[in-house]
């Protein structure tokens, strides 16, 4: 709808207030149903514009009224400016008029200013008059406490009017002399106050516990201080604003004054925890505050030299603190027991300060946190000096290693276990929960000796327990060869690390658990070097012993891993790795398996080196070969060692006779005939039927299966040696053609030509089979020392 073509609406002149009329026509008559309630929108509006015109009157009337009393009130001043101005104009008449009535007006004037100076220096006669009787007043009042206050107002008053003498005297001589004569107690009564106020800051937990309340007039007197000396930074500043300005007010003093009372309103209200003594000493404070006000009316008295109150209340406390610990610095090393009762003493102290001390000062000072801080760095020296002192006593230049004859290790453990327990509780109890740096990492050096005893002390129990146990003939337990070595081990180790969890430090665990690790990694090595080296020194049933020990301390080792994750969190576990132990163990467990092989193929060395020779084919030499296994194996090995070992024992001596039967055969100069198909399969069989018996039938299949294709390289037609040569590099990818020219050379029914063009064949295989010449594969022909020349003719 296009307003414009409306016609325009009676008594409304401005366009936007017709829009906005039509706009809500439009609204409330959109169609045509809606034009039935015209009448009534039309009673209702007609209602609004009463009430509207009915407030505007009642606003412009309200207006009108408060217009009208301006007026008044502006006559009113008009008519009082009228008569001001006729007041002074009277005024300025009778003065001019009386100036002339008084004779001798100025030199009145001097006597006046005369007279007022005169009784100014009668008053201050007068007062400098009763300085000996104010410092006996003082002297008397030092010898209480609780007149600290009254004597500190006092005694400032006295150095006030002091510095104010010597700086009215300044220029004569004979007068200044008199007053510092007058005043020559006045420095020594103020050094022995502030000796007395510092001996009390000094000694703050001994008189917390005896007078609580001197102690907060000492706070008092510091606020005061602290006040003053701040009023006169600003003083200071503020005149130097003014010189720069090159102002000159001689009344500035004046406008500078300092209120006690002020001083004591911003003096922070003490905690009802001192009881009555606070209550009567503030009741004390107040009267006396009253009484010597006059201190602080005149800045100009102040020394100037004195130091800040506040950090001279920090000094003597620091120095109070560092006295305190001095002699425990000095005598720790000679008595490490009493230097921590006295520790222990210093640690009460905090309690003393958390629950009377701080309450003393006001909260700003923060004296509880401070303490804290001060002795914890304390300690931290303390326990560092000491630990590096002991550290470096400990040391032996020609071996590097750590040595315990001047600190016993169940100090180093009483000092861990005081501060991981005890320390740590009383912090808990002074609502500490973290503190920095942590009091335990001054103790590393000490940790370090205690780990340095742990690794001497195992080292020293794994040579006597593998001395032993070599020496000692094993007990049967169970069926099985034991000897008492994992008991005892491991006996020590539970020890060690029973003994390092009983502090509840989880850095010692670790630390004497790596040494552990050490430890049994070293014993280990022992084992292994011993059964590699001097196996022939050893009886049987003592190696059998280390098969079944080392298992078990397989087990054992699991058993402590478990205890161990249940000590420490996973954070500190994390830096402990037992799998080198466990698989260590099971490794010894190996070597041990090996040195039984080697103590039966002893006695089997001649046997064997008789293989292919003229006495192979004139006598059957795999039979006793069987019969020692068979021998060692029901009568002395069986009934001794466990299941599973028996079984890799079988193993290995099926592997070593055939390695050791290959080499015999490859390397022999042996000359092959038409028996050597039929004693090689009576071979096969035998160790076929012996080791069926302790090992699966497939897996002793395929162990043989080799010597059944050397038979068949041995005894086949020529054409056939290449398909049984596949056969074996199939299984043992280290066999090369120079094995099959040294067997094939022992054969007296081929040439040497036909020999050559196999060998070129088996080439062809090999170079198929070895890819990487960089990464040769390794087995049992890898092993054997098959290029010289020697081996054939």
């Amino acid at each position: 709808m296009e307003t414009v073509s409306l016609v325009p609406l009676e008594g409304l002149d401005d366009l936007s207030a017709q829009s906005a009329a039509i706009k809500k026509i439009e609204q409330n008559f959109s169609n045509i149903d809606s034009l039935a309630s015209v009448t009534n929108h039309k009673l209702s509006l007609i209602q609004q514009k009463k009430t509207i015109e009915a407030q505007i009157k009642n606003e412009v009337h309200s207006e009108l009224e408060k217009s009208k009393k301006g007026l008044e009130t502006l006559y009113k001043s008009y008519n009082r400016i009228n008569k001001m101005d006729e007041s002074f104009s009277d005024t300025v008449a009778l003065c001019s008029e009386t100036s002339n009535l008084i004779g001798y007006y100025q030199l009145i004037k001097k006597v006046n200013t005369v007279r007022v100076n005169l009784i100014n220096i009668l008053k201050e006669v007068d007062r400098l008059l009763t300085i000996p009787e104010k410092a006996a007043e003082i002297e008397q009042l030092l010898s209480d406490d609780l007149n600290l206050l009254e004597i500190h107002s006092k005694l400032r008053e006295l150095e006030r009017l002091h510095q104010k003498a010597l700086k009215q005297f300044e220029s004569n001589f004979e007068e200044l002399e008199a007053i510092k004569e007058m005043f020559s107690s006045v420095p020594e009564l103020s050094h022995r106050f502030e000796n007395k106020i510092w001996n009390i800051v000094s000694n703050s937990i001994e008189i917390a516990q005896i007078k609580p309340a001197v102690l907060v007039k000492v706070a008092q007197i510091i606020e005061r201080e602290k006040l003053h000396e701040q009023k006169q930074k600003e003083k200071k500043s503020q005149n130097s604003l003014i010189s720069s300005e090159g102002i000159h007010d001689d009344d500035y003093d004046d406008d500078n004054q300092i209120n006690l009372n002020n001083s004591n309103k911003q003096q922070q209200q003490k905690p009802n925890n001192n009881n009555n003594n606070n209550n009567e000493n503030e009741n004390e404070n107040e009267n006396n505050n009253n009484n010597n006000n006059s201190y602080y009316n005149e800045d100009e008295g102040y020394d100037k030299n004195r130091s800040s109150y506040g950090d001279r209340f920090l000094e003597v406390l620091i120095q109070s603190i560092s006295g305190k610990f001095e002699p425990m610095f000095l005598n720790s090393h000679n008595d490490l027991v009493q230097t921590l009762k006295d520790v222990n003493k210093m640690v009460e102290e905090l309690f003393i300060v958390m629950d009377i001390v701080q309450e003393c000062y006001p909260p700003s000072y923060d004296l509880f946190n401070f303490y804290v801080d001060q002795y914890h760095t304390k300690f931290y020296s303390l326990f560092g000096s000491f630990s590096n002192l002991m550290e470096s006593s400990h040391v032996n230049n020609n071996y590097q290693v750590v040595v315990t004859k001047n600190i016993p290790s169940a100090h180093i453990l009483m000092l861990v276990e005081w501060v991981v327990k005890n320390y740590s509780r009383d912090l808990s109890r002074l609502g500490i929960q973290d503190i920095s740096p942590p009091l335990l990492d001054s103790l590393d050096p000490l940790i370090k000796i205690y780990k340095m005893h742990i690794k001497q002390l195992m080292r020293e129990w794994c040579d006597n327990i593998i001395n032993n146990d070599n020496q000692n003939k094993p007990e049967v337990v169970d069926g099985q060869y034991c000897s008492l070595a994992p008991i005892q081990l491991f006996e020590s180790v539970a020890s060690q690390l029973d003994i390092a969890a009983a502090t509840k430090c989880q850095k010692l665990v670790v630390g004497v658990m790596e040494e552990v690790v050490s430890a049994l990694i070293y014993f280990q090595v022992q084992s292994i070097t011993l059964l590699q080296e001097r196996n022939h020194e050893i009886k049987l049933e003592n190696v059998i012993a280390y098969v079944n020990n080392n298992s078990k301390c397989y087990d054992h080792t699991q058993t402590i891993v478990d205890k161990v994750s249940n000590i420490l969190d996973s954070e500190h576990m994390g830096y402990l790795d037992f799998d080198p132990v466990l698989e260590g163990f099971l490794n010894v467990s190996k070597v041990a398996t090996q040195a039984i092989s080697s103590v039966i193929f002893r006695d089997l060395d001649e046997c064997i080196h008789k293989f292919y020779t003229v006495e192979w084919y004139q006598e059957d030499l795999m039979q006793p070969i069987i019969n020692t296994f068979e021998d060692y194996v029901t009568n002395d090995i069986q009934k001794y060692i466990l299941e599973n070992y028996l079984k890799r024992l079988a193993l290995l001596l099926l592997d070593t006779l055939i390695e050791q039967l290959l080499a015999q055969l490859i390397g022999g100069k042996n000359k092959f005939n038409e028996n050597t198909y039929k004693i090689l399969s009576n071979d096969c069989d035998k160790l076929l039927d012996f080791f069926k018996k302790y090992l699966r039938l497939s897996v002793v299949t395929a162990k043989v299966q080799i010597l059944e294709d050397f038979k068949q390289m041995i005894t086949s037609s020529i054409d056939m040696v290449p398909v049984y040569f596949r056969s074996v590099i199939n299984f043992h990818k280290d066999i090369n053609e120079r094995v099959v020219e040294l067997v094939l050379y022992q054969r007296t029914d081929i040439s040497k030509s036909e020999i050559t063009e196999v060998l070129g064949q088996i080439k062809t295989i090999v170079e198929t089979v070895h890819t990487d010449p960089a990464n040769p594969p390794s087995g049992i022909f890898s092993r054997m020392n098959i290029y010289q020349r020697g081996w054939f003719s």
